[in-house]
């Protein structure tokens, strides 16, 4: 499926509709191209298909996804699912000729994505041939959300409104507590 607005293509490269779990997707300008969670797997037990064409939706689905990987400027991987991005050594080799935009490994992460992300990391590193520098990630202040929707907080909601006041307070107690324990004492 592809989507034209104004210069930009969006094209769905493999998505669950298609047949093959993922939501790969290719963004072409006229200056560059960006190619997201560049990864498919089999759907679930309770999609209706049989497992041969299950696979061979998936095989598809890869196959498509590494020719647009070999041609994409830029490739994104948002998380680490093992249906948003590769972990193998020719894929590797492929993502050392884009430009690579990863989710941070050290922060908003849990716990299993935080492990799968030294995986990817250290083969990416065995690949090209390079050490990984490591270093414990510096303290990060982040600045409190809801002080960025001021028009959003501004409106009155009636009934609602003091509900939500409680729901902010209670958010902004998980937040910090949540911020204070961090990801730290993983590294």
């Amino acid at each position: 499926m592809m989507v034209l607005s104004g210069e930009m293509e969006f094209r769905l490269i493999a998505f669950d509709s298609m047949g093959a779990k993922s939501s790969c997707t290719l963004v072409k300008t006229p200056d560059t191209s960006i190619l997201i969670d560049p990864r498919a797997a089999i759907m679930q037990k309770s999609f209706p298909l049989q497992d041969p064409e299950k696979q061979f939706y998936l095989q598809s689905a890869i196959k498509q996804i590494k020719e647009e990987m070999k041609k994409a400027e830029h490739i994104v991987l948002s998380h680490y699912h093992f249906d948003h991005y590769m972990i193998d050594e020719e894929s590797c080799e492929i993502y050392l000729n884009s430009d690579m935009w990863i989710k941070d490994p050290n922060r908003w992460i849990n716990h299993s994505q935080w492990e799968r992300s030294r995986d990817f990391l250290q083969l990416m590193s065995k690949v090209n041939k390079t050490d990984l520098k490591h270093s414990p990630p510096g303290q990060k202040q982040y600045k409190d959300p809801v002080e960025c929707l001021p028009i959003a907080f501004s409106k009155y909601l009636g009934n609602y409104q003091e509900r939500r006041g409680e729901l902010i307070s209670n958010w902004r107690s998980n937040y910090s507590a949540y911020l204070s324990s961090i990801l730290y004492d993983r590294l």
